[in-house]
């Protein structure tokens, strides 16, 4: 597939075919080039960092996956919060979402350095893991990466402060932090945290619907739904610019999602976990597919984006993103926030013109 520009986003995307026995799932590299990451660049030079919060990974794994698919397993230093350690267990669930992310930011970005946080599954191990995140000057992390989301009724009035501190430090040292926007139930989606702090790029998700002989991405909802506020943290001036006054109205909170990506809860990705082939489907695959193209979008401008701020007063009123579902052929409607997508899925090609324009000005 092309990583340039030049062939419309929002094509029909090969569904992928199964070996015998198994269930299908997206290749990694794929799903890369379809959201068009700058080819040139591959993340060289940068730190992806991973809060682990259970379960642990193996390098037997790792090196069997990134064998077979032709890649070099990456650099992985794993740094110990609180007493934790890397800890895989028989049970591939509770292994899966960290080797998930250590095989997906890889695959897509395989030259950047992995610095894998495992911190205590508590509120103490929440805050103490993102504090040496954030502060650690030995690994000096580029883009912190959050896979877990946690509902935010569950949120203690301590750790959403401890939260709302981390995350201010995290823009005054230029950390793009990324996390999963929320969680679909009963046709609605849950905002959940960290993902849903206004300092953070929150990534929801998107499905693949079969058209023709391929696949089209499309919202996890069919039609639009209410937006989803946070009980958190209320909506920033700089959101409030990008979303239309309807919108503003009916939901005081922080919105989400920021953006998306292709996370179906069918179709998953393929991982090797505990010496087998399985099928991933985790709303944390948003959140490492944009931590990878943040990783390659540093690497080419020498530095990080600005993140949220500028996503809802350039990028986004741009149309620099792709919409979902892609337009119609001969239809240009006005680039718009949706409560299901937020301002839609990558074109990585089209962001780094467009933030390579923004920054001669």
């Amino acid at each position: 597939m092309s990583t340039t520009s030049a062939q419309p986003h929002g094509r029909i995307l090969p569904a992928p075919v199964a070996r015998a026995g198994e269930r299908p799932g997206f290749d990694m590299r794929a799903i890369a080039s379809y959201y068009a990451f700058p080819a040139r660049f591959d993340g060289t030079g940068t730190t992806i960092a991973i809060l682990s919060l259970y379960g642990g990974f193996r390098r037997s794994d790792l090196d069997a996956y990134f064998s077979s698919v032709g890649l070099g397993t990456p650099a992985i230093d794993v740094i110990p919060v609180g007493g934790a350690a890397n800890n895989p267990v028989a049970d591939p669930r509770a292994n899966v979402e960290l080797v998930m992310s250590l095989e997906m930011l890889g695959s897509i970005a395989p030259g950047a350095r992995l610095a894998v946080y495992i911190a205590p599954n508590t509120e103490q191990g929440v805050v103490d893991g993102l504090s040496k995140a954030i502060f650690d000057q030995e690994h000096h992390a580029d883009i912190l990466c959050l896979t877990w989301a946690a509902d935010e009724a569950g949120a203690s009035g301590m750790l959403a402060r401890m939260i709302d501190d981390s995350m201010k430090t995290a823009l005054v040292r230029g950390l793009p932090v990324c996390a999963p926007a929320g969680l679909w139930a009963d046709g609605k989606l849950r905002p959940t945290y960290p993902g849903s702090h206004p300092l953070v790029l929150a990534c929801g998700a998107t499905r693949a619907v079969r058209q023709g002989s391929g696949l089209t991405e499309q919202p996890m909802m069919a039609t639009a739904s209410q937006p989803a506020g946070s009980v958190l943290w209320p909506m920033d001036r700089w959101q409030a610019k990008g979303i239309k006054r309807a919108v503003r109205r009916a939901v005081r909170g922080r919105l989400v999602p920021d953006v998306s990506a292709l996370a179906d809860p069918e179709i998953g990705y393929r991982c090797y976990v505990n010496g087998q082939w399985v099928s991933v489907s985790d709303p944390g695959i948003a959140s490492c597919l944009w931590a990878g193209l943040l990783a390659r979008l540093h690497q080419a401008r020498g530095r990080p984006w600005g993140m949220v701020g500028s996503l809802y007063s350039t990028l986004g009123p741009a149309g620099t993103l792709t919409a979902v579902p892609a337009a119609k052929a001969g239809s240009r409607p006005a680039p718009a926030w949706d409560s299901r997508v937020g301002w839609g899925s990558p074109d990585g090609e089209r962001m780094l013109a467009k933030l390579t324009a923004v920054s001669r000005r």
